[in-house]
């Protein structure tokens, strides 16, 4: 009788803390949610921003790509497509103006927030304000694309007029003046294209010149 009392008060007593728990919880629940409420209230638009910024953020990686008939380590965009630099432009200034069209063929890689994912790069990743508006620079070189290079693994861009060349991660630093500035090729000092047009099979010319 006495273990029969025990055991009804016990599962009387269970009962009482397991309904105690569940009154309690929702408050619990109330309170987690008026604290992020608040959290938000405080700074609305840093959250929307931090938010909006990850989902535009830049994604640079490194891939392979196919220079001169072998497959090297490029760096290219999230989607695979190959990036290059122009050694007339500086770490500050890009070269590549809509002057003879060069920014329609050539595109500058820019950001639209301050997020830049850079997957497996030795090297360092910044934007840079310049006359595209906030573009990426490797190392110090800024970053293009070719319109030219229709699909990932593709770099018809390299060494065109010896002044576009591909990005790869161990790209050295550059430096305040540009390597070949003012310099042009011989077999192409009439043209103004910019490299446009379709370009050999190892990316090293193009068959209307360019700047």
């Amino acid at each position: 009788m006495t273990q029969a009392r025990t055991h009804l008060a016990y599962r009387g007593k269970s009962r009482y803390l397991w309904g105690l728990g569940l009154g309690v919880l929702p408050f619990l629940i109330a309170g987690c949610g008026t604290t992020a409420a608040a959290a938000h209230a405080r700074n609305p638009e840093s959250t929307r921003t931090t938010a909006s910024s990850i989902r535009h953020a830049v994604v640079l990686r490194v891939g392979k790509a196919l220079v001169h008939g072998k497959k090297i380590p490029v760096v290219q965009t999230g989607n695979g497509m190959t990036l290059y630099y122009f050694t007339k432009d500086t770490p500050t200034q890009s070269f590549c103006s809509s002057a003879h069209h060069c920014d329609t063929i050539w595109h500058a890689v820019t950001a639209t927030s301050s997020h830049v994912s850079a997957h497996g790069l030795p090297g360092r990743v910044t934007i840079v304000k310049d006359i595209h508006g906030r573009q990426l620079a490797y190392n110090g070189h800024l970053l293009y694309r070719y319109s030219a290079d229709t699909k990932p693994g593709q770099a018809l861009g390299e060494g065109i007029l010896h002044t576009w060349w591909v990005a790869t991660p161990t790209l050295t630093a550059a430096t305040t003046t540009p390597a070949n500035r003012g310099s042009r090729s011989s077999s192409s000092s009439s043209h103004s294209s910019y490299g446009s047009g379709s370009s050999s099979s190892t990316g090293t010319s193009s068959s209307s010149g360019g700047w």
